[in-house]
């Protein structure tokens, strides 16, 4: 804030300022206004960009957090990029004051390092990065032992690695 403040003034003294009594903007619905254009998979036809309102995603993001049980301990493992639908998880994590590692790429024994590390209880995944992290921690197990909860998406999970997947990691 501090090139935005007027000269000689400091922060405190400008944050306890009367409000400006210039010309003042009507306040609007900010359903009107996009906040996030999300890119559909495409898997009906082209990929269409689906405008979403910060109602939308405010929503989605607490109601994610309420379905997850996501607390006010978490530590949540992000690999996805932030144009992609997983991204809201990052919104969740914020609105629960809550830490997030984003995580360039997808390489497990990174992953696996990061866990460790940063002490990451959620981590949220495709079905391919599961198996990938399943086989990489069964040729060389790490400590994950902090991680609780795995939120998996974007493909359907066979039974047979949900199940191998809750048994190894």
């Amino acid at each position: 804030l501090r090139p935005l403040a007027p000269a000689g003034i400091t922060l405190a003294e400008w944050s306890e300022a009367k409000a400006d009594t210039g010309p003042q903007r009507e306040a609007r619905d900010t359903d009107e206004f996009p906040a996030w254009l999300l890119y559909t998979s495409g898997t009906t036809g082209k990929s269409k960009g689906v405008p979403l309102s910060d109602t939308n995603l405010i929503t989605a993001a607490a109601n994610a957090g309420i379905a997850r049980n996501f607390n006010t301990s978490e530590v949540l493992g992000l690999p996805f990029p932030l144009f992609h639908i997983a991204a809201t998880n990052l919104l969740m994590a914020h609105l629960y004051g809550r830490p997030v590692v984003l995580i360039k790429g997808f390489e497990p024994e990174v992953v696996s390092e990061l866990i460790a590390q940063h002490r990451i209880t959620a981590l949220s995944l495709a079905p391919t990065m599961i198996r990938r992290l399943v086989d990489f921690q069964q040729a060389s197990p790490t400590d994950l032992s902090t991680l609780k909860t795995i939120y998996y998406g974007a493909a359907p999970i066979t039974p047979s690695l949900l199940s191998e997947a809750s048994r190894v990691l």
